[in-house]
């Protein structure tokens, strides 16, 4: 995974989701192809989208830097991203996740129709609540033999999310639990990436959320 880290993405006052370039399924063992990843990371900085945002935010453009991380991929099962105040009722002991089948891709970009997994976890009464279950039609995961990602059609009765309601509030339960402990770590409510493989759950980052 080719990845951008700019100083002015995912600041407190201003969201950068998807404003910046990344790239998925990148060998290490093909030199060329990393380093164009990287080059094409590093001129994302540089888009029309990314200079008229930091224009509408006030970031100087002169003092914008962007740093490329190369990092071992997890294949996902499932991809999530949540928050650990709900964003849509400003309720800090509700915990809200949106979750989707295969890589994080399908969160990020509007590339695939349909909608996540939307859960709500109250902290407070204990409890695991579904707004509503994924419709997305396709995944995205890493392409065989090819760089980047490819659209898989998803079998959502082969899916614990779908199908196991009980898989589906005890993992919406660990999720709420890492969620607030980062809240406690680092002082304010955390925006949250992560995937999901088996029972084991990785972080990617988390960040304040966006005021």
């Amino acid at each position: 995974m080719v990845r951008s880290s700019a100083n002015c993405e995912d600041l407190e006052e201003m969201s950068g989701a998807g404003l910046y370039d990344s790239f998925a399924n990148v060998p290490v063992s093909d030199r060329g192809a990393i380093a164009e990843a990287v080059r094409k990371v590093w001129s994302s900085l540089w888009t029309k989208r990314a200079a008229l945002s930091r224009s509408q935010y006030k970031v100087p453009h002169e003092k914008v830097v962007m740093a490329v991380l190369v990092q071992e991929m997890v294949e996902a099962e499932l991809s999530f991203i949540m928050f650990s105040n709900n964003p849509i009722n400003g309720a800090s002991n509700e915990v809200y996740i949106e979750m989707a089948v295969g890589m994080g891709e399908t969160l990020a970009s509007a590339e695939v129709r349909g909608s996540p997994y939307r859960l709500v976890y109250n902290t407070s009464k204990d409890r695991a609540e579904v707004a509503a279950l994924a419709s997305f039609s396709y995944s995205l995961q890493p392409g065989v033999g090819n760089l980047g990602l490819e659209k898989k059609a998803v079998d959502y009765s082969r899916v614990k999310m779908t199908t196991n309601s009980d898989w589906r509030e005890e993992m919406t339960r660990r999720l709420a639990k890492i969620a607030k402990f980062l809240e406690a770590h680092y002082g304010k409510p955390q925006d949250i990436e992560g995937v999901v493989v088996g029972k084991t759950i990785y972080l990617v980052q988390s960040r304040a959320m966006v005021k």
